[in-house]
């Protein structure tokens, strides 16, 4: 049959052999292989993302572990550390104990194995500066201090002045 053809069907027919004989090669071997590998790209880049955010992750847990060594050197380095007689004596030395209004100890709570001990205090005409004096000395306690709650003031009477109230924590393991 192929040797009744003339030269130019002959080689029109060789040209759409060839072609169909790429398309072949082409979908059944190159494309999917190309798709395989795009995907796979896909996922090194996943892979990849996933691993910097383990690392990060990684390096903030290590932090979080530094800080957590730190608070119990502080913390078995603390003695007997008493919060109510802390708290006064910073108050009273960067405040002035005229200017304490009220100091009242709250119940203890525990949660599984701490102990959360708590101060309220309420200060009449400080000044913004001594707030902040007072605030930083109970960040440098010899144990690790929270201030649970602020409230903050102007006084109508001298703008410059603040009444506030304040309750600092301080935590144990018990």
């Amino acid at each position: 049959m192929m040797k009744q053809l003339s030269p130019r069907e002959l080689m029109m027919v060789s040209s759409a052999a060839i072609v169909v004989v790429a398309t072949l090669i082409y979908f059944a071997l190159i494309a999917p292989y190309l798709e395989t590998m795009e995907r796979l790209d896909r996922k090194i880049a996943s892979r990849q993302q996933q691993l910097q955010q383990v690392k990060e992750l990684q390096q903030d847990y290590r932090q979080i572990q530094g800080q957590i060594k730190s608070l119990q050197r502080r913390q078995a380095n603390a003695g007997d550390f008493a919060l109510f007689a802390y708290v006064e004596s910073q108050v009273s030395r960067i405040a002035g104990r005229e200017n304490l209004t009220s100091m009242r100890p709250m119940p203890a709570v525990t949660h599984n194995d701490i102990t959360e001990e708590a101060v309220e205090i309420k200060l009449d005409n400080v000044s913004l500066g001594q707030m902040l004096q007072l605030l930083q000395s109970f960040d440098s306690a010899p144990v690790p201090l929270q201030v649970k709650a602020l409230q903050l003031k102007v006084r109508f009477d001298n703008t410059q002045q603040l009444d506030s109230s304040l309750r600092i924590s301080a935590y144990t393991k018990g």
